[in-house]
């Protein structure tokens, strides 16, 4: 469950759905006839559903052979709703996704435990269900929808991971895209009485559904049930192509996995780490062109673990095997040893096959590698319960505290380095002010006066400041000491909270969706104080402005002023008794009507192509302070307009310059930093990467700099 008032979260259908089933008494569901027609035909994926066949004694039997309208759909004869259908352009895809926990399997105590599970795990990743009891025997139903589809793989995925943790779970109409259904609420038994709506009523059961939830909030609940299932011992690590042979005990003998792997989109293996560029010892590393007599395929595993580190996939294995002049190490997997003592080119099936099982080899080496001494080996448990703890603590600090003028940064400071934690898998992270700024949706420099705040006040406490000579960024850590400072705006972190609240079963969900939400572009319209309001709004569904009011950390004219500007956008309206209630307008709709779109994507990628000028600078000027014998030993370095093989390095080109004459007629060269920045935007495709960014806020995803070139988009 989640922490109080980390509920929050960036998929309104949740909340409204969720805020309605704690304040809303349980209805009973309408008659069957009515149930099933009105359900049936507002969400089938298809124009027919199936209908059971009928035996000797005038009863229905369980098996469904006949198809059906939806319009003859009735309260006597028990049908059953397909759940997927053939989309142009997308194949067969699920539009809804139903949890079916029999009472034969383990008894109604077993589906009872299941379903809190299910429902726990659902809210958690940001999907609504809608929960029926199928009939007499008291299975129950849990109804979940993705109106714009979800591959088959990725259903198999959430079926099969939901089965080990969930022994009354029948997973079977979910691994037949074809064929697969299940009896709608208001379908008849066989056995007798229908199946029916637990807690509402077919209307808002209808809406529910109708609105859905995203395909990345499905892929987070796969992820999310994949780790569960994985820490039980119930799952085992995922296999791509390349692994038929599986790990060879060379590789399990460094112990159990530090670092979650996961599948990208193409099916191959990866870990689930942030991407960052390949640093210069592993550049250099494959320019190394090895000996004859020196193991070719060691070699290659080295570099491909590397790679794998560094976030890379199976494609970019590839595309670096195909570079001959840039990647003589890899030669192993182009050439094999000819007979005549050379190296002949392999066939395109063998030098697949060696990519392919280099590339799952190092990722299964690197996902085992220890992340350091320096973080004493902990593992991810032990991370996770830190986090845990720092988000708790943020939360009992209360109104006091985040409501000041630097309050909400300094929040969204907290989330972010939490976030990171997360990611990183420990509590020691690099604190790059300007990935931290976009995280926050602020500025990179109100980012280092946020984290300069939290570390005053206790909450985080600094292991190495930043070096720009070296180009490192600041590294922090949880702060385990406190010592407090005159300054009159200091307010203690809070260190141990007054009542423990329970994990919930995902924090990296619960802080990702804070992340996504405080991102929001229309804050930098109405302020960031106002998002408080809109989400008090959201979780108490309807309410007047007297009742928000009296539970508004503001003064009653700055509440009113946020609930105009909430209003004014659109994103709150009243209705006929003046209760005050969430719109369906996104936050990236606003964002757009108010024409403030594109914030966040600015900062992003304006932090992507800043980082690549001062790491090229940062070359330049090592180059500059070489002697004249080494400069010519080196050779002529390429010119700044010269493009970039994949896999080379960018700062080994000559960096821009302009040449200035002095009042005493000199002739200087100037660095051209303008002309640097224009030409790396240039480079890394800047155009395409804002793009990029709006879209991953259109599908309430994180827009995170080092992995916007890498995460997957939802189509």
């Amino acid at each position: 469950m989640p922490f109080a008032g980390v509920s929050h979260r960036s998929d309104r259908a949740t909340l409204n759905f969720a805020a309605h089933q704690r304040v809303s008494p349980a209805r009973g569901p309408l008659p069957g006839l009515v149930t099933a027609a009105r359900f049936t035909r507002a969400l089938s994926p298809r124009r027919t559903v199936r209908a059971a066949d009928t035996t000797e004694q005038g009863g229905f039997s369980n098996s469904y052979g006949d198809e059906i309208q939806l319009e003859d759909v009735d309260d006597v004869r028990p049908v059953a709703m397909y759940l997927a259908a053939h989309r142009r352009g997308l194949g067969t895809v699920f539009t809804l996704l139903v949890f079916d926990l029999d009472a034969s399997r383990g008894g109604p105590g077993q589906v009872a435990a299941d379903e809190t599970r299910l429902r726990e795990l659902l809210l958690s990743a940001g999907v609504p269900a809608v929960v029926a009891t199928s009939g007499p025997s008291g299975g129950r139903h849990l109804w979940t929808a993705c109106p714009a589809g979800l591959g088959p793989h990725l259903v198999a995925r959430i079926a099969r991971a939901a089965e080990q943790l969930c022994p009354s779970l029948d997973i079977a109409p979910l691994l037949n895209p074809r064929t697969g259904c299940v009896r709608p609420p208001g379908a008849a038994h066989r056995a007798g009485g229908h199946s029916v709506l637990a807690e509402d009523d077919v209307n808002i059961a209808v809406r529910v559904l109708q609105r859905g939830a995203t395909p990345t909030a499905f892929g987070r609940l796969a992820q999310s049930l994949e780790a569960l299932a994985r820490a039980a011992g119930l799952l085992p690590e995922p296999l791509a192509e390349g692994g038929e042979g599986g790990v060879p005990a060379s590789i399990t003998a460094r112990g159990p996995v530090q670092r979650a792997i996961v599948t990208d989109r193409e099916g191959g293996l990866r870990l689930d780490v942030p991407r960052r560029p390949l640093g210069p010892a592993a550049l250099r590393a494959l320019t190394h062109r090895p000996a004859p007599s020196d193991d070719h395929s060691v070699l290659v595993h080295c570099r491909a673990r590397s790679l794998a580190l560094a976030g890379g996939t199976l494609a970019d294995l590839r595309m670096l095997v195909r570079d001959h002049t840039a990647t003589p190490a890899l030669e192993w997997l182009r050439t094999a040893r000819s007979v005549t003592g050379g190296r002949a080119p392999l066939d395109e099936r063998e030098a697949e096959r060696r990519i392919k099982r280099t590339w799952y080899l190092a990722v299964q080496d690197a996902a085992r590698m220890p992340r350091g001494c320096e973080q004493g080996n902990r593992t991810y448990s032990e991370v996770l319960a830190d986090v845990t703890d720092l988000i708790a603590r943020a939360e009992a600090a209360g109104d006091e505290r985040w409501t000041r003028p630097s309050g909400p940064s300094d929040l969204a400071a907290v989330y972010a380095v939490a976030h990171l934690m997360l990611l990183a898998g420990t509590t020691e992270v690099t604190a790059d002010c300007r990935r931290l700024g976009v995280l926050m949706n602020r500025s990179h420099e109100t980012a280092n006066q946020a984290i300069h705040r939290t570390v005053a006040d206790g909450w985080f406490t600094v292991l190495e400041e930043a070096d720009l000579q070296q180009g490192t960024a600041r590294r922090i850590t949880l702060a385990s000491v406190h010592v407090c400072t005159a300054d009159h705006r200091h307010v203690c972190a809070v260190t141990q909270c007054p009542e423990r609240t329970a994990a919930p079963m995902d924090l990296r969900s619960e802080v990702t969706a804070r992340i996504v939400v405080q991102q929001g572009d229309i804050w930098h319209r109405i302020g960031h104080h106002a998002r408080r309001m809109l989400l008090d709004v959201e979780d108490k569904v309807v309410a007047t402005t007297g009742e928000l009011l009296a539970t508004s950390p503001y003064s009653g004219p700055t509440a009113r002023r946020h609930l105009a500007a909430l209003a004014e956008l659109g994103l709150i309206e009243q209705d006929k008794a003046s209760r005050w209630r969430r719109t369906d307008r996104t936050l990236a709709q606003a964002a757009r009507g108010a024409r403030v779109l594109g914030r966040v994507a600015d900062l992003a990628v304006r932090t992507i192509i800043d980082q690549a000028v001062a790491a090229w600078w940062a070359a330049h000027v090592d180059w500059s302070r070489l002697d004249r014998a080494s400069k010519r030993r080196l050779g002529a370095r390429p010119s700044a307009d010269q493009g970039v093989l994949p896999g080379a390095d960018p700062t080994a080109r000559a960096y821009p310059q302009i040449a200035e004459t002095t009042d005493d007629g000199r002739l200087v060269l100037r660095a051209d930093h303008q002309r640097a920045w224009a030409i790396e935007a240039e480079r890394l495709g800047a155009a395409g990467l804002w793009e990029r960014a709006v879209q991953l806020q259109d599908q309430d995803q994180v827009v995170d700099p080092p992995r916007l070139h890498q995460v997957e988009l939802a189509h």
